[in-house]
């Protein structure tokens, strides 16, 4: 039988609370927690464990989708052990303490294979166009969160804010198709705590800058270019934040193709097309949901129409 001093306690239960609770910086998933804090001279009982127990679970089901079966709930009369490795109770405090390292490592992890842990909403704002186009279109959102600690929680539990975009084009032809294709294979872009990434066939590139990296001034996060005689033209996202509770996002549809001798007459003249037909962009979120760990959405506003 293991003697848990209630330092010893306190030690394990910082490092859930630290991941659980509203931590600091890139820790926290903003919960509240079943365990607590305890006095110097308290005796740890089942009370204490299976409260922390409690909050192991949670964060690691919010990890991985799953109950880890290394450690066990502590009810009155079970013997808590030093380590549990040889009897297979899993009621030791040396599993207790691996799995609270293991919860703090992966702390950035969200289970994503289902909705259990999340909820995707594709739509939180948008913008279309169906007029003809060249040159620069650009789509600017403002995503607002109700406290500073508020957007760190929302990113350290594994919230994104999505982008994606189309274009119908109203006719085939060479630069409509190459917008269509290019948008249609960047597929969905995420912005995370620390880079944002695309889903899609032909991924764009991503500049490893997220929420944890927002300065006042603007930062390119995504491009995906054309290709071919288009490889001018470029979707890219760039990012600041507005305050501590406010990141601007502005969604940059580039035809920067200045003309080529696209029907090979050998003229010396270049075409610049325009783009034609229904342009979209638009802006959703993945958001920490469930029984484990849930967290409130963002407000989003779009501030400039294509």
């Amino acid at each position: 039988m293991a003697i848990i001093t209630a330092a010893r306690y306190n030690s394990l239960q910082a490092t859930v609370e630290n991941v659980m609770g509203n931590g600091a910086g890139q820790f926290g998933y903003g919960q509240t927690l079943a365990s607590s804090q305890v006095a110097a001279d308290t005796t740890i009982d089942s009370g204490h464990m299976s409260t922390l127990y409690t909050d192991l679970i949670n964060a690691r089901v919010h990890q991985v989708g799953s109950v880890p079966n290394s450690v066990a709930t502590v009810s009155a009369g079970d013997v808590i052990e030093e380590d549990a490795t040889d009897t297979g109770t899993a009621r030791g405090i040396l599993q207790y303490e691996d799995l609270a390292t293991l919860i703090e490592t992966n702390k950035a992890l969200i289970y994503t294979a289902d909705t259990s842990q999340s909820t995707i909403t594709a739509n939180k704002t948008n913008s279309s166009s169906t007029t003809s186009w060249n040159g620069v279109r650009d789509h600017i959102v403002t995503v607002t969160f109700a406290t500073a600690d508020a957007r760190r929680h929302f990113f350290n539990a594994g919230g994104e804010i999505r982008f994606t975009a189309d274009l119908d084009p109203a006719a085939s032809n060479g630069k409509n198709n190459d917008w269509n294709s290019l948008l249609a294979n960047m597929g969905t872009v995420t912005f995370t705590s620390n880079n944002c990434p695309s889903l899609g066939s032909s991924p764009g590139t991503s500049f490893n800058i997220g929420n944890f990296d927002m300065t006042a001034s603007d930062q390119l996060i995504f491009q995906k270019d054309g290709s071919g005689v288009y490889a001018e033209n470029d979707y890219n996202i760039k990012a600041k934040e507005l305050n501590s509770t406010t990141i601007q996002f502005t969604i940059q549809f580039r035809d920067d193709d200045i003309g080529d001798d696209t029907n090979n007459d050998g003229a010396i003249n270049p075409i610049d097309e325009s783009v034609t037909g229904t342009l979209q962009s638009v802006v959703g979120e993945r958001l920490p949901t469930g029984s484990r760990v849930s967290l409130t959405s963002p407000t989003f506003n779009t501030t400039n129409t294509l």
